[in-house]
């Protein structure tokens, strides 16, 4: 009896095991190119040729198209971010993936909305470049990588630069211009156990409100709103990790201008907008989140548009390294750097968040804290309080920014291959910028940069750098 059961067990997992090896061998490489030799020319005919779990590589050129995946398949680059274009021709979606199951790396996706749209699950988004993006007049939001009702993915190691919200409608009438459109790096609604990482995001610019020409005679005109700006947006999000990424310059859009100089009945005739707000991090009713390793400089608030009366600038907005508001809870957020903010580095009106890692850890550097290190063990001595008038505190501040020196490989640990490195070089005496591990930059690699690396060696948390 126990022989025929083992037979059939043989049986059913030899089958299982040929099943398997036969949906395999029946994944093809599927070759796109302006070239001879490759199968396709666009590479949105050869995603709607595929077949489900299929690899699509692209050779290097410029693809002047719109893509959209809806099948579980790999899209990857041969030639890299360089040489490999998807160029969306200045509008909407350049590559929308509405399936699961997608990975897509090595390309550089430009001249849109919006860079890569994703609503599936279990997608990975790897080594891109995403560039160019802006929203469309009359105040268009814009939005490097957008993720809505996203479960699972993982966005890794791309590369965000230049997106712009759209500028405002200008308009010759009473009441305000069109506002500025929202700009955005990475924004992710509804998201549950995802991953953003190692990541360089900078430039993103809110569009500019628009301006109101309203003269002669009635009531007064106003400049539109300058638009908000967001490094990483979340919203609505539960488990997620955000970590290891660089966001810098975010700025808020300047507002409108108010260029009236009739004679109004009852208001002067020219008001300028106010200016919009800059976010390196914002967060917004999400829960359980956690954020490390991060660098975040330059939330930049927008300036305030001219108007013709009072002959002065409308208020400007705000900018903050981070800012968590609208019943927002046990998010925890540790080892960041937050620097250079307009406003405050820090901002947290939401709830019950943790912004430290206790003492063993430690918190996160704010370069507008103004405590001092007085037993010189790298923690300031009192609580760096965030704005947002709810006594929330990084009880374990740092005293200056979190970072290994000796990094040199950039694969966020001090072990034997950046051993190596500072070992080449040390001993000279004559380094101009071009030795590694000359710390204190006196143009020697000598014992008191020796002390440097080995406070840092062994770690195994160092935090994403260029």
């Amino acid at each position: 009896m126990h022989t025929k059961n083992n037979m059939l067990i043989f049986v059913i997992i030899g089958f299982l095991c040929f099943f398997l090896l036969t949906e395999t061998g029946n994944a093809r490489v599927i070759t796109v190119g302006h070239t001879l030799g490759a199968d396709y020319w666009n590479i949105q005919n050869a995603i709607d040729e595929s077949d489900e779990g299929d690899l699509i590589q692209v050779w290097y050129g410029t693809y002047n198209e719109h893509i959209v995946i809806n099948k579980s398949l790999t899209l990857e680059s041969r030639d890299g971010t360089n040489n490999t274009f998807i160029d969306g021709m200045g509008s909407e979606i350049v590559v929308d993936i509405s399936s699961d199951n997608v990975t897509i790396s090595n390309f550089t996706v430009q001249n849109g909305e919006i860079g890569i749209k994703l609503t599936g699950n279990n997608i990975i988004i790897m080594d891109n470049t995403i560039r160019n993006i802006v929203g469309a007049s009359s105040g268009g939001y814009s939005y490097g990588i957008y993720l809505h009702s996203a479960t699972s993915n993982e966005l890794v190691s791309n590369t965000i630069l230049s997106v712009t919200g759209g500028a405002g409608r200008n308009i010759n009438v009473n009441g305000y211009a069109g506002a500025g459109g929202n700009s955005y790096g990475i924004y992710l609604n509804s998201g549950t156990n995802n991953q953003i990482s190692n990541s360089i995001i900078s430039g993103i610019t809110a569009g500019k409100g628009g301006t109101n020409r309203k003269d002669l005679y009635g009531y007064g005109g106003y400049g539109g709103y300058g638009g908000n700006s967001y490094g990483i947006y979340l919203n609505l999000g539960m488990n997620n990790q955000i970590s290891n990424n660089i966001i810098s310059t975010v700025n808020g859009g300047n507002g409108g201008a108010g260029t009236g100089t009739g004679t109004c009945i009852f208001y002067c005739c020219g008001y300028g907008g106010p200016g919009g707000y800059g976010y390196g991090i914002f967060i917004e009713s999400s829960d359980d989140n956690i954020l490390f390793n991060n660098t975040v400089s330059g939330g930049y608030k927008g300036t305030g548009g001219y108007g013709t009366c009072p002959k002065d600038y409308a208020s400007p907005g705000k900018g903050y390294g981070i800012a968590v508001i609208s019943d927002t809870n046990r998010n925890i957020f540790y080892h960041n750097n937050f620097e250079s903010s307009d406003t405050h580095d820090g901002y947290d009106s939401g709830g019950n968040n943790a912004w430290d890692a206790g003492p063993g850890i430690g918190g996160n550097y704010w370069s507008d804290y103004q405590g001092t290190d007085d037993d010189g063990d790298g923690i300031g001595d009192t609580p760096y309080e965030l704005a947002g008038g709810i006594g929330a505190k990084d009880f374990f501040p740092l005293i200056g920014p979190l970072s290994c020196e000796g990094d040199f490989d950039g694969d966020q640990d001090m072990d034997g291959s950046d051993l190596a490195i500072f070992a080449a070089d040390f001993g000279r005496t004559d380094c101009s910028g071009d030795c590694e591990g000359d710390f204190d930059e006196d143009g020697n690699v000598d014992k008191s940069d020796l002390a440097v690396f080995a406070a840092d060696f062994g770690r195994t948390d160092c935090p994403f750098h260029e």
